[in-house]
């Protein structure tokens, strides 16, 4: 399979684009020092006429699938999702919704839960995002199963024309700001896929730690039990700040991630007729194909609440805005 990605004001994601590195992490020649690729229209943008203003229609879906009990959330002493916690008279996962609705691009929104939380999180967004109509579908064991039950609940519009623009987003991120959503929407029209990166800095060989084997960016699918376990250990190593030194420069990915609707769709019907899972929506692109991955420059802002001391960083982030 030829190398998807593509050099020219994008990530050089050689290897991620192999299936080397880690999972949440690619070569960032072009990012660093704060600087944005500069976005550039190809013809293909221009035929389907994605940049006419006005025109691009773009769906929103926030994923909350998980556990989420790392962070050790409770009410009334009993043990809740993170994405349910409230920080500055939100819930995390309102948040989410809160910022992408204010992006003149989207139209479409989806909540991806756990089957257990379907009823609470519905209840939570009529409660806090009242006016905006949300499709709340069940996810999966792994992220990856959560972003395909988010698409196939899309498949028919992306199919039919209606959908120009899927954005995924992460529910345990609040701090996105809606100018990124709004951001990676239009590059994404315009070059095939946005994805939020920051630099990482003060990284070391993983060879030279003591640390567990680096968590592959995709993986065959397995028995469940085993499937859960590498679920869990994917979202550990998920986060930006765990990397390896892959080139001069390393930058961790964030989300949301935005693609063309039906490139993205056909690369997660592939990788379901293949077995296989990636650890991010780029993951699963990058090993179809199917389009080029371009980076767009995150912020650090932009945390994801895993660990009980993310907590305290983000309400405090959060009651700033």
């Amino acid at each position: 399979m030829a190398d998807p990605y593509t050099p020219a004001g994008a990530v050089d994601t050689g290897a991620v684009g192999t299936g080397a590195g880690h999972p949440g992490t690619v070569r960032a020649a072009a990012v660093g020092a704060g600087a944005v690729p500069e976005t550039t229209v190809d013809a293909d943008a221009v035929r389907v006429g994605a940049l006419r203003p006005g025109a691009l229609r773009a769906a929103a879906v926030v994923l909350a699938g998980g556990s989420g009990t790392r962070v050790g959330a409770r009410r009334d002493d009993v043990p809740i999702n993170k994405v349910h916690l409230p920080f500055a008279g939100r819930s995390v996962l309102a948040w989410s919704f809160h910022r992408a609705r204010q992006a003149p691009a989207y139209g479409t929104f989806v909540l991806v839960a756990r089957a257990e939380d379907l009823e609470s999180s519905r209840e939570l967004l009529a409660r806090e995002v009242p006016d905006l109509d949300v499709e709340v579908v069940a996810g999966g064991a792994c992220r990856h199963d959560s972003e395909m039950a988010g698409l196939r609940l899309l498949a028919e519009r992306i199919q039919d024309g209606a959908l120009d623009v899927v954005a995924i987003h992460d529910g345990a991120r609040p701090l996105a700001e809606t100018a990124l959503w709004q951001q990676v929407a239009e590059q994404a029209a315009a070059r095939g896929s946005a994805i939020p990166v920051v630099e990482v800095p003060r990284v070391l060989p993983a060879a030279l730690l003591e640390l567990p084997s680096a968590v592959p960016l995709g993986r065959p699918s397995a028995t469940m039990s085993a499937r859960s376990e590498a679920c869990d250990r994917a979202e550990e190593g998920s986060d930006p700040t765990t990397a390896h030194l892959l080139g001069p420069r390393l930058a961790g990915a964030q989300t949301p991630q935005a693609f063309r609707a039906m490139p993205l769709l056909t690369a997660f019907e592939a990788a379901a007729a293949a077995g296989f899972e990636g650890t991010d929506t780029a993951s699963t692109v990058a090993w179809a194909g199917t389009t080029s991955i371009h980076a767009v420059q995150g912020s650090r802002r932009n945390i994801k609440i895993t660990w009980p001391e993310d907590v305290p960083v983000a309400a405090r982030l959060l009651d700033r805005d």
